[in-house]
């Protein structure tokens, strides 16, 4: 559901913002990407860091982390996939798709066979 909210922002708001102040390529996006993701990392750290504080922080804050992580998989899943497209050639175009989509898909069944351990 976040995915679907978010796209159309990202399109018409974000990007234009940012676009303003520093041009933006689909590399550019993905490189954006790549530290937001990194980042969503420190909201689930402070959560930890205030249960072991004693503390007792809202679940609110898990939608928070998940914000960020929805706002960097439409910065590079999405950037990364029409990078693909845009730069193949005609006739390889559906062979890039291919092994875009292949490499996402061995990146899930991997990370779902290692959580089922």
């Amino acid at each position: 559901m976040l995915i679907l909210v978010m796209v159309p922002l990202f399109a018409y708001v974000v990007y234009p913002a940012i676009n303003r102040f520093w041009p933006l390529t689909l590399l550019r996006k993905m490189q954006i990407g790549m530290f937001v993701t990194a980042a969503t990392f420190a909201v689930p750290i402070w959560i930890e860091t205030q249960i072991q504080q004693g503390g007792r922080p809202s679940i609110g804050w898990q939608f928070v982390a998940y914000v960020f992580l929805t706002a960097a998989e439409i910065m590079v899943s999405i950037t990364s996939l029409e990078f693909a497209y845009t730069q193949a050639p005609n006739k390889m175009k559906s062979l890039i798709q291919s092994i875009n989509l292949l490499s996402t898909s061995l990146g899930t069944s991997s990370s779902r066979s290692s959580t089922s351990d």
